[in-house]
């Protein structure tokens, strides 16, 4: 029988913000393609992107990726 050790609540914060980061693009990108499809051709729309936002919103879904891979490797072994 394999005797599994209990998640350590860093990864746990890690994958939570990771999952958060990928909400918050999702939205964004929805929100924007929807004001863009909806708005008439009369009207004009312009985005700005908010690049430390990419930044940090960016790196924890980085973060949390590699973090997955990382424990996945390591159960393997």
């Amino acid at each position: 029988m394999v005797s599994q050790r209990p998640r350590p609540v860093y990864v746990s914060v890690i994958y939570a913000l990771g999952l958060l980061a990928v909400a918050v693009f999702l939205v964004s990108v929805l929100f924007t393609a929807g004001a863009y499809f909806a708005s008439g051709d009369e009207v004009g729309i312009s985005w700005n992107v908010s690049t430390p936002a990419v930044v940090v919103w960016g790196g924890l879904i980085v973060l949390a990726v590699a973090t997955w891979l990382r424990r996945r490797r390591q159960e393997r072994r």
